[in-house]
């Protein structure tokens, strides 16, 4: 008999133990406004006041001081990396830039041809270079043409 006495009261122990532990579970994962909530909820009355159970209040703030640790870390860590980025940003801007600088540089070297030591424009080389073509055929036209007239003179 006083072995299912026993078994009886260490089944109600363990039974209550993990009813209170499921309990203090919830209450870590509700937020703080439900948790409040249910302070007020279960509290007595006594005259126009509420009686609160200090365990709860200690439970709450507790809850509450941990939460808003864990917001101030989150807090830090997101403007650790808005820096971060920021920085990162700045360093692509001024590498961008440099890039550009690059680019616009080459691409001037690569449209300027030297022609007797100037820089010149391509345009302008090719230009330059068609006249003097057209110059010389101009010149070989006149002196075959001397030569032709010449040669009648001479035969």
């Amino acid at each position: 008999m006083k072995f299912k006495h026993l078994l009886l009261a260490l089944s109600l122990i363990f039974t209550t133990h993990f009813l209170s532990a499921q309990e203090e579970n919830n209450e870590e994962d509700n937020t703080i406004n439900s948790q409040f909530d249910e302070v007020i909820e279960g509290s007595n009355n006594y005259q126009d006041y509420k009686v609160v159970k200090r365990y709860k209040l200690t439970q709450i703030q507790k809850n509450t001081v941990n939460r808003i640790e864990s917001l101030k870390e989150e807090i830090v860590t997101s403007n650790k990396t808005i820096e971060e980025q920021k920085l990162k940003i700045e360093n692509l801007k001024a590498e961008l830039n440099n890039t550009q600088n690059n680019l616009n540089q080459v691409t001037e070297e690569k449209d300027q041809i030297s022609f007797f030591g100037i820089a010149t424009d391509k345009g302008t080389y090719q230009t330059i270079m068609w006249v003097i073509v057209f110059a010389l055929v101009l010149i070989l036209i006149f002196f075959i043409y001397k030569y032709k007239i010449d040669d009648k003179y001479f035969w």
